[in-house]
C-alpha cells in the first residue's frame, strides 16, 4: 500500500508536468501549445519592455481609442440624437463666442433661469473654449474634443502603470484595453458634452505626478483641474489628505488647502458658480443643502437617513457598475481610491438617475478607479529585478471581464448596432427642416421651446432656446414657438393654451404656437411656410 506522502508528492510533480493525473501519466493535449504561447509571450515582453515602446506604444492606443470614440460621437450628433447636455454647453458656447451677456436658458427646473453665464458649474475652461470653438461647427467641436480627453487620458494612465506600478507591458496593455472598454466611458462619450470629462487626463496626471513626480508639475496640474469644474476640488481635498498621510506630506498639504479654497469659492464666489444650485445639476441636491460641503455634513449628522438613501437599489448597482468591469481590482487598493469617495457620495446621496450617475458625474471616479486598479496589480504581482510580474490569467481575466461587461452594457455595445448610427430617416429631415427656418429668422430673434433632438441645433443658432418638458426645465420667457418630439414630451401637444400649426413624420413632430398668437401677423419669418437657406451650425 502506497503512503499517503507518496501520492502526494506524485500528484504535485504531475500537475508542474501538466499531466493528467492518472496512473498512464500522460502529458496534457494543450501543453505544448500553452508552453508555445508562454515563450512567445515571454519573447514579445523582452522585446517590447524599452524606452521605445513606452514612447510608441501609448500615441498609437490613444490614436486608435480617439479615432473609434470621435466616430461613435459625431455619428450620434449627426443622427440627432436627444442631449439635453449637450444643447445647454453649445448654447453657453455660442454665447461665449458672441459675447453675448444673454444668460443660459436650457437649465434644470431646480436651478434659477436664465442664469449668468459665469455662474455655468465653475467650468472656467468654457471661456476660451467658447472663443476658440466658436469658429467651428459647435456640436461636432465640442463632442470631438471630449472623445479626444477620454482617449488621450491612456497616456497619463500608461505612466503611472509603467513607472509608479512598475507593470510590465503585457499588464500595462491590459488596464489600456479595460480602460477603453469600460461601460462608463462610453456613456461619457455619446451622452452629449460636459466640462467635467475634460478632466479625466488631468487626474490621472494628477495622481501619476502625486505618487512621483515634481510639486510644481502636480501644483499646474490640480490648477487645471479646477479649471475643468469647480466639483473636483473636493477631489483634490481627498487626494491630498491621503498623501499627507502617507508618502508626500509637504506636497498633500498643498493640494489640500487648494482643494479648499476651490470649495470655499465655489461656495462664496459668484462667477465659479456660487449659489447656482448647478453643482450637481440643481435637482440633486437633498432638501435644505446648497453645496457638496453641506451635504456631507448632513450625511454626518443623519447616519441612519444617509444608510438608507445609501441602500437603495440605485445606489448599488452605480457603485456594482464602477468596480465589476474592472473585476474589483481597485478594492485591492483602497487608499488610492479613498480621495473620490466623498464626492461619489454625494452624487449618490443626491436624486441623480442611475445613467447620470453613469455618465458625465461619473468622470472623476474613473480616472481613480483605473489608477486603482493599475496599482492593485502592482500589489497583486511577483517583484522581479526590474519590473513587476502580473500572472497572465490575472492580466486575462480583467479584459475579459471589462469585454463582456462593454458587451452587456456599453452604450456603444454590439446590442446598440453602433454600425448604424450617423444615419438620418424622414423624421429627421422634418427636424433638419424646422430648425433650419427657425434659424433662418434669426435676425429677429423668437424664444423656442424644442426637445433635446431639435433644442442642440437650436442653441447654437443665437435663437433664445427653452428646453422641453416644461415639468423639468424653467423658461424666462413664454416662448413663441414649440418644437414637439412626442416621443420626448407627450403631453406639450395637450395643453390646451397651444394650437398644433403642423404634424410631422404620422404626428411624431408637432409645431404648436400660443392660442393667443394664431392669427396675428407676425413682424418676422415664420417657420414652417417655406424652405430655409441657412446652413445649420
Amino acid at each position: 500500500m502506497r503512503s499517503p506522502l507518496r501520492l502526494f508528492s506524485r500528484t504535485q510533480r504531475e500537475r508542474s508536468e501538466h499531466r493528467w493525473p492518472d496512473d498512464a501519466g500522460r502529458p496534457a493535449p494543450w501543453s505544448p501549445l500553452r508552453r508555445r504561447v508562454d515563450n512567445m509571450a515571454l519573447r514579445w515582453h523582452a522585446r517590447l519592455d524599452s524606452p521605445f515602446a513606452d514612447r510608441s506604444l501609448p500615441p498609437i492606443l490613444a490614436g486608435l481609442i480617439f479615432v473609434g470614440l470621435a466616430a461613435m460621437a459625431l455619428a450620434r450628433v449627426r443622427s440627432l440624437e436627444p442631449s439635453e447636455s449637450l444643447a445647454r454647453f453649445t448654447q453657453a458656447t455660442w454665447q461665449l463666442h458672441q459675447a453675448d451677456p444673454s444668460a443660459i436658458t436650457l437649465l434644470p427646473v431646480g436651478v434659477e433661469a436664465p442664469q449668468p453665464l459665469s455662474h455655468l458649474d465653475g467650468s472656467l475652461v468654457l471661456y476660451p473654449l467658447g472663443w476658440l470653438v466658436g469658429f467651428l461647427p459647435i456640436r461636432e467641436a465640442l463632442v470631438t474634443l471630449q472623445s479626444a480627453a477620454l482617449a488621450f487620458a491612456v497616456l497619463p494612465l500608461w505612466r503611472l502603470s509603467r513607472r509608479v506600478a512598475n507593470l510590465r507591458v503585457g499588464a500595462t496593455t491590459a488596464v489600456i484595453v479595460a480602460y477603453a472598454l469600460f461601460p462608463p466611458v462610453h456613456l461619457m462619450n455619446t451622452d452629449g458634452f460636459n466640462p467635467l470629462v475634460l478632466a479625466v487626463p488631468l487626474l490621472l496626471g494628477v495622481i501619476h505626478r502625486a505618487l512621483s513626480g515634481s510639486i510644481i508639475r502636480l501644483g499646474l496640474g490640480a490648477l487645471l483641474v479646477l479649471v475643468c469644474s469647480t466639483q473636483l476640488a473636493l477631489v483634490l481635498v481627498g487626494l491630498g489628505a491621503m498623501l499627507s498621510l502617507t508618502v508626500r506630506r509637504r506636497s498633500g498639504i498643498g493640494l489640500g488647502l487648494l482643494g479648499v479654497i476651490g470649495m470655499v469659492g465655489e461656495h462664496s464666489v459668484a462667477w465659479l458658480g456660487a449659489g447656482d444650485r448647478a453643482f450637481v445639476d440643481g435637482v440633486s441636491f437633498p432638501a435644505g443643502t446648497r453645496s457638496a460641503a453641506g451635504i456631507l455634513v448632513d450625511a454626518i449628522v443623519h447616519p441612519l437617513a444617509s444608510l438608507g438613501h445609501l441602500g437603495q437599489q440605485r445606489v448599488l448597482v452605480t457603485v456594482v457598475a464602477l468596480l465589476v468591469p474592472v473585476a474589483f481590482l481597485p478594492l485591492f487598493s483602497l487608499r488610492h481610491l479613498a480621495p473620490v469617495v466623498p464626492l461619489q457620495l454625494v452624487y449618490l446621496l443626491g436624486s441623480l438617475p442611475h445613467d447620470q450617475l453613469l455618465g458625465a458625474q461619473a468622470a472623476a471616479t474613473t480616472a481613480f478607479v483605473f489608477a486603482a486598479a493599475a496599482l492593485a496589480l502592482g500589489r497583486l504581482g511577483r517583484s522581479g529585478s526590474d519590473r513587476v510580474s502580473v500572472p497572465p490569467r490575472l492580466s486575462g481575466t480583467l479584459v475579459g471581464v471589462a469585454a463582456l461587461f462593454f458587451v452587456l452594457d456599453a452604450a456603444s455595445s454590439p446590442y446598440q448596432h453602433p454600425w448604424n448610427w450617423g444615419g438620418r430617416d424622414a423624421v429627421d429631415a422634418v427636424r433638419l427642416q424646422w430648425t433650419e427656418e427657425v434659424l433662418a429668422g434669426a435676425d429677429n430673434p423668437m424664444t423656442v421651446a424644442a426637445t433635446s433632438d431639435m433644442s442642440p441645433i437650436l442653441a447654437g443658432g443665437g435663437v433664445v432656446t427653452c428646453a422641453l418638458p416644461a415639468s423639468r426645465h424653467a423658461c424666462p420667457v413664454p416662448p413663441v414657438l414649440y418644437l414637439v418630439d412626442l416621443r420626448l414630451d407627450p403631453f406639450t401637444a395637450s395643453r390646451p393654451d397651444l394650437v398644433v400649426v403642423q404634424s410631422q413624420a404620422d404626428g411624431r413632430l408637432a409645431m404648436l404656437r400660443p392660442r393667443s398668437a394664431v392669427g396675428a401677423a407676425p413682424a418676422q419669418a415664420q417657420p414652417g411656410t417655406g424652405t430655409a437657406q441657412r446652413t445649420v451650425r
